[in-house]
Order: C-alpha cells, then structure tokens, then sequence
C-alpha cells in the first residue's frame, strides 16, 4: 500500500537543472521542459517508503516511475550482481534515476553511464 508523499518535488531542481542544461544541450533540455506528463499522476511514497510516482493509464493499469513500486529495493536488486569491469555501462530507460546513481557509485573515474530513455516524461520525473 502506498501513501501520498507530504510534498511533491521541489520545482526549482528541474528549473535549474533544466537551465543548466539547456546551455550546453538546448535541444533536450526543450523536450524535457515541455513534457506531459499522465492526467492521474501522483506523488507517493513506494512500497519501500522512497518517493516516487505512479498513475493509472487510460486502460486502468497502474503504472509506477521506473516500472517499481520500490524503488530503493529494485535499483539495489539490480545494481548487486553487476560487474562492470573496465568498459562504459549502457542502461536502457533512467528508471528512478537510482540505479544510474548506484553504478556511477561503482565505476572508476574514467568510466561513464549512457542512458538510453526514450519518454521525456519519465526523464523529467526522474
């Protein structure tokens, strides 16, 4: 069962970050802005008690930020067995943004992550 969140994200990390990136990458820092998100969005605390969000889509499926309701446990899961040797990490979708977090945690200083996200809006969320 989930809880709504006291308070939703606080605007202004977006708005500076999207300004930030919007001098070095105006392009995506444009789609990000102009996301559009699902009518029944909702800031709620996960099954694990982190922050997250979920919403219903138009056929009534519940669908939840990174595909987890938790999202502290599943980045974890994910993260564990993982050896990323000397080589660059690809994820396919950010997720909730936990796990690109975790493996830059694990990676040398000359290693990178590249996401692959194909929703604007998940990528805003994140």
């Amino acid at each position: 069962m989930t809880t709504s969140a006291a308070t939703g994200p606080d605007p202004a990390v977006l708005e500076g970050n999207l300004s930030e990136l919007s001098k070095s990458r105006p392009v995506p820092a444009e789609l990000l802005a102009a996301a559009r998100h699902p009518e029944s969005i909702q800031y709620v605390n996960g099954r694990d008690g982190v922050p997250t969000f979920q919403w219903r889509e138009a056929d009534g499926v519940l669908r939840w930020l990174g595909r987890t309701s938790m999202p502290s446990v599943s980045s974890a899961a994910l993260i564990e067995a993982f050896q990323p040797g000397s080589a660059n990490v690809l994820l396919y979708a950010l997720g909730s943004g936990r796990e690109a977090r975790s493996l830059l945690d694990r990676l040398a200083a000359h290693q990178a992550v590249f996401v692959v996200e194909p929703s604007a809006s998940a990528a805003a969320l994140a």
